[in-house]
């Protein structure tokens, strides 16, 4: 169980966004700091090499949080691959 500050731990989120996904302008998608929800949308980019075969596609997925005063729940949903 999280026992914290709400908003403490939404401006903590709202950090780990930023760090994780440096193009946050079109990453973030909801970002209600009453609420404490924040969603977002992203795409993450993979190269493989094995031997002269190469092969590149790209991930994307949404992150869900949501923080209430005692508990933070993420999830990670729509996720596919191009």
């Amino acid at each position: 169980m999280y026992q914290g500050d709400k908003e403490k731990a939404y401006i903590a989120l709202k950090r780990w966004f930023v760090d994780n996904f440096p193009d946050i302008q079109n990453v973030i998608q909801i970002d209600d700091r009453e609420a404490g929800t924040l969603v977002g949308k992203s795409v993450r980019k993979y190269n493989f090499k094995s031997g002269v075969n190469k092969s590149d596609f790209s991930m994307y997925f949404t992150v869900a949080i949501n923080i209430s005063p005692d508990t933070v729940d993420m999830s990670v949903y729509n996720i596919y691959e191009s």
